[in-house]
């Protein structure tokens, strides 16, 4: 049968009387359609690495689950291949799919036939993410362990109210970020993480997307795959850092260093920087992109702070000396704290753009704290807003905007400033001594020195190796037999963006291909 084999990479919907040899590389659970319908997913490679995805319906979904056991070897046939036309679902390497039926040839190969799993799933760095943000077109694979996982909540999209479940993801990079775990996810994969997270489960991400709520976070799509327990060598050795790194883990957790205004957003590059007038000139809405200008306070008149609830941070019309109760968080009887915010324009050589700024970066901006703002309003003291002009317009700085377009607002959007960052080639880098500009490395230099000597970080690969790469930084010094431990060293990028801020999510809903039902 082996010389009757053909590659996945020649088949199309036109295709006849064929074979190929794979292995089956991934294979979700049963999931609820429309209409009562099921199905379930299959993902097949074969040993040039091209890989082809598979789904099974209703009625074969029992016979196709039973048949097919992942990592095992199969010679599959003559099965009905159709488009994938969107590549938004495309998941394998070429744009078909196959639809595994009780017709379906399926014969398992013998052993000494059995193609392997090398090379499989290559991984990607933490610190490579922020070039994924809001992309659903790339692809790529995350190996992490899940410290900690938050009660399910329900959030109100244009498709309706839907459920999801937060889980804190860490990897020895020192990049911790929340991962959002989406219907119909949570009722299997979560179910079953939440049962053993005080273990730190080690889940390889298959296909996952990179979003802007929480800074730069990671989230489910309709076609990723989680693993549970990856079949990989840098499993191992991921579960021994986690073991070793408990004191770093608690650190994350307590500090709540996975949350925007902890995290460290990496610098755009060149290209993605936009000139405001093309932006302004769009017919389309650009929901997230940079911008380099000289940042101004015009608005004299603001009060350059909001009321929020202490809890969640969500906006409420709340007086700050009034007790009320939180809709967002449902916290009760809570007074509310003041929250930094600001409107400026950013100008640049081909026009301005009018944004709003919270938190760390108003602060910033301003020079002073949230309390200190209400202070003065407090005290009817103004905020000298020409003092804060004459300093903040010495600085050319590149900010990351969100765009958002409001229900009531048919035609111009609104613009939130998340990020910024002081241009290095300004001259004058006044917000330097209030901005953070930490580079990975020293990130995790800080979060060593920070930690006691009983607490040090440990790492499976020697300091004298060269920067961290997706696969150096889980190498396995226990296997070569030493006891000696290591600081954990993150890999060279560039220099990170200091902690982002505005709570809001403007990003696009999460698009659904068909409407979950919770499973039983």
């Amino acid at each position: 049968m082996e010389d009757r084999c053909t590659t996945v990479s020649t088949l199309t919907d036109k295709s006849s009387e064929w074979i190929i040899k794979v292995i089956l590389i991934e294979k979700t659970n049963i999931f609820p359609g429309k209409d009562h319908n099921t199905f379930q997913r299959f993902m097949f490679a074969d040993e040039k690495n091209e890989s082809i995805q598979g789904i099974a319906f209703t009625r074969d979904v029992n016979y196709a689950d039973n048949k097919l056991h992942l990592y095992r070897t199969y010679y599959i046939g003559n099965a009905a291949i159709s488009a994938i036309t969107d590549e938004r679902n495309q998941a394998g390497s070429v744009p078909w799919q196959l639809t595994i039926t009780k017709t379906t040839f399926i014969k398992q190969a013998q052993k000494q036939n059995e193609l392997t799993l090398n090379n499989r799933f290559p991984l990607t760095s933490f610190w490579n993410l922020d070039k994924y943000k809001n992309n659903d077109s790339i692809r790529f694979n995350l190996l992490c362990a899940l410290i900690q996982g938050f009660p399910e909540s329900t959030i109100s999209t244009a498709r309706g109210p839907r459920t999801i479940r937060r889980f804190i993801a860490v990897n020895p990079e020192c990049r911790p970020m929340i991962f959002t775990m989406w219907e119909p996810y949570i009722y299997i994969e979560g179910v079953q993480l939440m049962n053993i997270i005080h273990t730190c489960p080690i889940v390889l991400l298959i296909r996952p997307k990179i979003t802007t709520y929480y800074g730069i976070d990671i989230a489910t799509r309709p076609n990723t795959t989680i693993i549970l327990d990856p079949p990989l060598q840098e499993t191992a050795s991921l579960q021994t850092w986690c073991h070793e790194n408990r004191a770093y883990i608690q650190k994350v957790i307590s500090q709540k260093l996975y949350e925007k205004i902890n995290q460290k957003i990496l610098a755009p590059a060149h290209t993605q920087i936009r000139p405001i007038s093309q932006i302004i000139a769009s017919s389309e809405l650009i929901k997230n992109f940079w911008i380099k200008g000289t940042p101004s306070i015009v608005n004299i008149d603001q009060k350059f702070f909001i009321a929020s609830c202490a809890t969640c941070g969500k906006s409420t019309g709340a007086m700050i000396d009034i007790e009320f109760d939180c809709n967002f968080c449902e916290t009760k009887d809570t007074k509310p704290k003041p929250k930094a915010k600001l409107q400026l324009n950013i100008h640049d050589d081909t026009g301005y753009l009018t944004a709003a700024v919270e938190e760390k970066y108003a602060e910033t901006l301003l020079d002073m704290t949230a309390a200190e703002i209400y202070d003065r309003y407090t005290k009817q003291l103004p905020i000298p807003v020409h003092v804060i002009n004459e300093r903040i317009q010495k600085q050319t700085l590149l900010c990351e905007i969100r765009s958002y377009l409001p229900s009531q607002r048919q035609f111009t959007p609104l613009y939130f400033l998340t990020a910024f960052l002081p241009d290095q080639s300004s001259t004058h880098p006044v917000l330097e001594h209030t901005t953070d500009q930490k580079t990975p490395q020293s990130e995790g230099e800080e979060l060593i020195h920070t930690i006691t000597t009983s607490e040090d970080l440990i790492t499976l690969a020697d300091k004298s190796a060269p920067p961290a790469t997706p696969s150096s930084i889980y190498k396995n010094s226990a296997s070569a037999g030493s006891s000696t431990s290591h600081t954990t060293d993150v890999p060279d990028s560039p220099t990170p963006i200091a902690p982002p801020s505005a709570k809001r999510s403007l990003d696009k809903e999460f698009d659904k291909e068909s409407k979950h039902q919770k499973l039983t």
